[in-house]
């Protein structure tokens, strides 16, 4: 529970923080507004100062520096539980004085106690409301501190697609070596040229595709042993 002498240094201080009165200050606080989602005329009562909010919201700019918008999302937030936490605390500050006016007829070393037993419910409640503005700024805090801490990810390029064969290009040698297979039927069978079966078969030029037609193979249907893969000179 705050005490009269806080009360007056609560006072004090807030008389002491205007806002910024150079020119540069005032040129740097004027850029926060197209960063931030505070702005003075929602934020602050009449009878509140809107230079003080200005001068907060410079300050948690100027520490944190938030670079994408969930980063600047949360400086809001804690800049905004920052001015209520100085709100109640001002309100807690009037609630004694009005107290205090409330026992003008007791004696001068009972009107705490007294002004303190007439609002005892009004300063638990406050009590709960700054408590419960100080957790929330705490997990606020804390998850700024990881996301200030995570390392930056930067994209990574697209694959570059591999280059299309121009229509044009000429064929590789084991395109032009290689025998053709054949041609294929109406019925879905594909035929092997000539030179397709000799290569499978190891038929040398000059020996018949079919063994039987071969002088050295005859009807032994399959290729003899001393066959020499070549038609003799008298057959031809």
């Amino acid at each position: 529970m705050a005490t009269q002498a806080q009360m007056n240094a609560n006072r004090a201080n807030a008389q002491k923080s205007t806002g910024p009165s150079t020119d540069t200050g005032k040129a740097r606080t004027s850029q926060n507004a197209l960063k931030t989602g505070i702005y003075a005329e929602s934020e602050v009562t009449k009878h509140e100062n809107p230079e003080q909010l200005i001068q907060l919201t410079t300050e948690y700019y100027d520490q944190h520096q938030p670079a994408t918008a969930e980063a600047r999302q949360m400086v809001d937030e804690l800049i905004q539980s920052a001015w209520r936490t100085r709100r109640i605390t001002r309100g807690e500050a009037r609630l004694w004085d009005y107290l205090y006016s409330q026992t003008e007829n007791t004696p001068e070393h009972l009107r705490e106690g007294h002004a303190f037993f007439l609002g005892n419910i009004q300063f638990a409640r406050i009590e709960r409301m700054l408590q419960s503005v100080s957790r929330r700024s705490r997990q606020i805090e804390d998850k700024l501190h990881k996301l200030e801490a995570a390392p930056v990810v930067e994209p990574q390029p697209e694959p570059r697609a591999p280059p299309t064969e121009s229509s044009t290009a000429q064929p590789t040698e084991s395109e032009t070596t290689s025998p053709e297979i054949g041609f294929v039927s109406s019925g879905g069978f594909q035929f092997p040229t000539e030179a397709a079966w000799r290569l499978k078969f190891g038929l040398l030029p000059g020996h018949p595709l079919n063994h039987r037609e071969c002088p050295h193979c005859g009807d032994f249907g399959r290729e003899r042993f001393n066959c020499k893969y070549e038609v003799p000179k008298e057959s031809k």
